[in-house]
């Protein structure tokens, strides 16, 4: 007999009260946000600093929280995240299993505080200082339910050279895609 699709769903569903119950979540902003930034991360730990940073710069005085997920074998995000202020959870999982994103993003809509807006976001991906601006002017103009954030706005791919003076603490709001280095 064939499985159907709602089969296989069934049959393989995610225990996510078991997820969240092995996760460890620190939770510092109030619950209530206007907008929730969610950001999934496995490694990369040289980039939560500027990416806090940028988002910072960009949220400005507006009501949003952060949080980030990470999904690792050995979690390493939390005390950055604490030294930092931001939402943190982490899910640990087996030393051969993938980053999963999807779930990662899952556990972060459950136990972060309700919002009017999620924002899912990616850890290696910084926003320049207008970002909020333009997404709110964007937003005016419509009436969305659902937004897809970098809709006609830039997403500028850095090389490597680049990337890492960046991580360092280069500006790179004066950057756009004539810049060098950018791809």
């Amino acid at each position: 007999m064939t499985n159907t699709i709602l089969d296989e769903i069934n049959a393989n569903k995610v225990d996510y009260d078991s997820i969240i119950k092995s996760a460890s979540i620190r939770i510092n902003e109030p619950p209530g946000r206007y907008v929730s930034i969610i950001i999934t991360a496995r490694g990369r730990s040289n980039f939560i600093k500027p990416l806090v940073d940028s988002l910072r710069a960009a949220i400005k005085d507006r009501d949003i929280s952060i949080t980030i997920v990470e999904h690792a074998h050995i979690l390493e995000h939390e005390k950055a995240c604490f030294d930092l202020g931001v939402n943190y959870v982490g899910i640990p999982c087996g030393a051969t299993d993938q980053f999963a994103k999807s779930l990662s993003s899952n556990v972060g809509v459950f136990v972060n505080p309700k919002s009017k807006w999620l924002l899912m976001h990616d850890i290696d991906c910084l926003l320049q200082e207008d970002f909020f601006d333009l997404l709110e002017l964007n937003l005016s103009n419509n009436k969305p339910i659902a937004i897809q954030p970098f809709y006609d706005n830039r997403v500028l791919y850095c090389n490597e050279d680049l990337t890492t003076e960046i991580i360092s603490g280069r500006d790179f709001n004066t950057l756009n895609e004539q810049s060098e280095g950018i791809d």
